[in-house]
């Protein structure tokens, strides 16, 4: 890995505190991290051998979009260094957040330094919920674990002193403890504007009570339940197990929390953006007609984009 890489990038599941680090990084003169990436990747494929990058894909790629960045032409590998270019805007090192994709990223990266971002599986099954991604607890963590099975596929390809680790409850617990460790990671100074970011966004200052919530809004039994699901995983990200007994739902019992969870997904996105739009996207996606949807997509994701935080 060259120590001297200008690319750098932030790998975690969704709800595992990505916006808040990411907000942090930027904060430093030296680093420019302004937003999820994922869109890089997205919309590459490999046809042939040969790497493409779908552009009209990425032209309605609604953050690809908030960006505001241009839009890149060329072979797939021009055009991903070209947004990487945009990430990094004359910075010393451009700072790419992604929750998926990382075998992607890594065919055009591979020597980036890597912060694996990681948060009690629980507490991200549980904030899951919430944001209308799922019905209950226990099909909230999926998301988690897909991301985590993709971290551990592309280990081999990783070098010695290529990634560093941060958990969530040290981010939020020892904030400047865990910055100072990463800009000595990037090879930077830490900087104290970091933790000014309170003043640029509707972030508040980190709150260690974040930490571990699942003990107070799970009930013993949706813990039980995750525990069964999460197995070794737990274990192995560092998390200690609740001390209830795991309890594996049956087949029936799974099938129910998976049907509960769908209706309550479905629910949420009928009173947040009407029964049309959401069916119309979903028929669209399932018939690979993108373009079949194109308004119904662009409606939702402006009602998106006012809601966010």
């Amino acid at each position: 890995m060259s120590k001297n890489s200008r690319n750098m990038f932030v790998y975690g599941a969704l709800r595992s505190g990505s916006t808040l680090l990411r907000l942090m990084l930027d904060g430093h003169p030296r680093l420019s991290c302004p937003g999820e990436s994922d869109f890089m990747f997205d919309y590459v494929s490999v046809r042939g051998g040969i790497r493409a990058l779908d552009i009209d894909r990425l032209r309605g790629d609604w953050i690809f979009a908030g960006l505001g960045f241009d839009l890149p032409g060329g072979s797939a590998e021009t055009a991903v260094l070209s947004l990487a270019d945009q990430v990094r805007k004359g910075c010393d090192i451009g700072v790419m957040v992604l929750h998926r994709g990382i075998d992607r990223a890594l065919d055009f990266f591979g020597d980036a330094r890597i912060i694996h971002l990681v948060r009690d599986p629980r507490d991200v099954a549980r904030s899951s919920v919430p944001m209308g991604w799922a019905g209950n607890a226990y099909c909230g963590v999926d998301h988690w674990i897909r991301t985590e099975e993709a971290w551990t596929a592309v280990q081999h390809r990783l070098a010695p002193g290529q990634v560093l680790e941060v958990r969530y409850e040290d981010l939020v617990r020892s904030p400047e403890a865990v910055l100072t460790r990463i800009c000595d990671f990037a090879g930077i100074p830490y900087d104290p504007a970091m933790m000014h970011y309170d003043q640029r966004s509707s972030y508040a200052r980190p709150d260690p009570e974040k930490a571990e919530q699942w003990r107070k809004r799970l009930t013993p039994r949706e813990v039980a339940q995750l525990e069964a699901k999460l197995g070794a995983r737990l274990f192995s990200h560092g998390y200690r197990a609740s001390g209830h007994p795991p309890v594996s739902p049956g087949a029936f019992a799974d099938i129910a929390l998976r049907l509960q969870s769908k209706h309550k997904v479905w629910s949420r996105k009928f009173g947040d953006y009407g029964v049309v739009d959401p069916i119309m996207v979903t028929v669209a996606q399932r018939m690979r007609l993108p373009d079949l949807a194109s308004g119904a997509k662009k409606r939702i994701e402006m009602k998106m984009i006012a809601g966010l935080k």
